[in-house]
């Protein structure tokens, strides 16, 4: 499913399955300019089942990857709220959630559940990976059926608040495959 208008969007009690990311949320602010920022989404009740088994690059199950120069991610931030609660995830691959300059970003409630179904295609990522945002809360997910060692990365947030995670050391380990430029 890819995302881009201003408009609230509300995506709850849905059963996500395929071959790439299961919500995208993008935007152009460098080359062609063909979409643009999203407003307010949430993400709620929704489960999630071994997404992103095809392409060559990773496709985190909430990707939010907008195409922005890097001298511009510390001015301003692309994309307005985003909620992902009370999700299930069930997954194969390293790399949950990928988000890139959200103003606020709240990730709460949900339940990580690693199916071992698929070998991991970029397994060096993890599980949750932040990078230029601004209020950042997340808290009370549920790693208890992860088993791999894994970790939660974060560059470059104003606000970064972690409660009630138990198990995941917080790192820099910035996703090198998405847009870097």
């Amino acid at each position: 499913m890819l995302i881009s208008t201003l408009a609230p969007v509300i995506i709850e009690n849905s059963y996500f399955s395929s071959m790439m990311a299961g919500i995208r949320i993008c935007g152009d602010a460098n080359y062609w300019f063909e979409s643009g920022p999203v407003g307010h989404v949430i993400i709620r009740n929704n489960t999630f089942d071994d997404l992103g088994i095809g392409g060559h690059s990773p496709q985190a199950i909430l990707q939010i990857d907008p195409v922005i120069p890097l001298e511009a991610r510390d001015k301003a931030f692309y994309h307005g709220t985003i909620d992902f609660e009370n999700n299930v995830v069930r997954t194969f691959d390293a790399q949950i959630i990928y988000a890139l300059s959200v103003n606020n970003l709240i990730i709460r409630n949900n339940k990580f559940i690693q199916t071992k179904r698929y070998q991991p295609l970029f397994s060096d990522l993890s599980i949750i990976d932040v990078q230029n945002c601004g209020n950042l809360l997340i808290e009370n997910n549920d790693y208890s059926l992860w088993k791999d060692n894994s970790t939660i990365s974060i560059k470059k947030c104003k606000s970064p608040v972690i409660r009630g995670e138990k198990s995941l050391p917080v790192v820099v380990n910035p996703n090198r495959y998405f847009y870097q430029n």
